[in-house]
């Protein structure tokens, strides 16, 4: 999603610690023919985000487990999650120049972690709170960021300095039901919740429900193209497009969709269950109607049976999920 341990660290202290060795993935080597690639992985573990730093690629996932990519392949950076203690981490995300990761995730886990220095410090329950975090979203530069974090009691927690104690305010937005991820972009944002609704600020701080028609599906993450348009996956394989008010529902794939990016030049991409990655190109064209839109050339691939919950796109793209699946391409 935009602006997406070494063991033990003290609290607002970066401490670097050595990782661990941890069971490897048994996925060899592979290109398909679609050009995607699985690659060797250190861990077996489901892997529930993927996105670049400056420094690098990094992956996140169940027990707390942090992949960094390197020039020798993927690398572990902790198996147990920044305090160490396992808790799973949901999401990762930079800042704006792309010289810190934050992570996020069950009972109140966040961190920011700096490359340069490899080691993590604690923003652990921000004002006690204890709440599964599901995603988060950074706006601003390493040492000034602002955080956003979503949970599963519908909240958003937001900081504007760099996630420091006192500094949080907490906010529920609509009903409580659970909100499924968080965008940003400066101080405009969206965010969608379990019930399908969805929310918009323009000041970073107040939310309001955003005029949208009913959904069939739960949606489960949203990438913002612009300050007014934003795509949309679904539990059924939905892909839906908004844009100064007007909405696009179709119905792209035929299993659920967990993550999708938007590149530059308008073209979307989409990664859900059993191995699905979902592709149409854009051509820079807002809000993306192209020739490829109105005729639906979607182009779906499965270069894996494993589900997938998240994409990086760059060079290379990167794909991540169950069991340490991943592919690059």
């Amino acid at each position: 999603m935009p602006d997406r341990t070494r063991r033990t660290f003290l609290r607002l202290t970066g401490v670097a610690v050595a990782p661990t060795a941890l069971s490897r993935s048994t996925a060899q080597s592979q290109t398909h023919e679609d050009g995607w690639e699985a690659v060797d992985t250190p861990t077996q573990r489901t892997l529930h985000d993927v996105t670049r730093t400056d420094a690098g690629t990094f992956a996140v996932g169940a027990g707390g487990v942090v992949l960094e990519r390197t020039e020798d392949g993927w690398t572990l950076v902790t198996e147990s999650g920044p305090a160490g203690n396992g808790n799973n981490l949901s999401s990762a995300t930079t800042t704006q120049n792309g010289e810190r990761l934050w992570v996020a995730g069950a009972s109140g886990t966040v961190a920011e972690y700096d490359p340069s220095t490899e080691s993590f410090t604690s923003r652990n329950a921000p004002d006690d709170v204890t709440n599964t975090f599901t995603d988060i979203a950074i706006t601003g530069s390493a040492g000034d960021a602002t955080s956003y974090l979503v949970d599963a009691s519908g909240k958003i927690h937001i900081s504007e300095q760099n996630g420091e104690p006192g500094t949080w305010t907490h906010t529920t937005p609509g009903s409580g039901a659970e909100i499924s991820a968080v965008a940003m972009s400066g101080s405009t944002g969206f965010l969608v919740d379990q019930n399908g609704s969805i929310f918009k600020t323009t000041d970073g701080e107040t939310w309001a429900e955003v005029d949208t028609p009913s959904f069939d599906e739960t949606l489960t993450d949203i990438s913002m193209r612009s300050s007014e348009t934003v795509v949309l996956v679904g539990s059924g394989g939905t892909v839906v497009i908004g844009s100064d008010g007007e909405w696009e529902q179709e119905s792209a794939a035929n299993t659920a969709l967990n993550d999708v990016e938007v590149e530059a030049c308008g073209c979307v991409h989409a990664v859900g269950a059993s191995g699905t990655i979902l592709h149409r190109t854009g051509y820079d064209t807002p809000p993306l109607r192209t020739l490829a839109r109105w005729f639906d050339l979607w182009t779906q691939t499965w270069p894996t049976g494993q589900n997938l919950h998240a994409i990086a796109l760059g060079h290379p793209h990167i794909a991540v999920g169950a069991s340490g699946t991943i592919l690059e391409r």
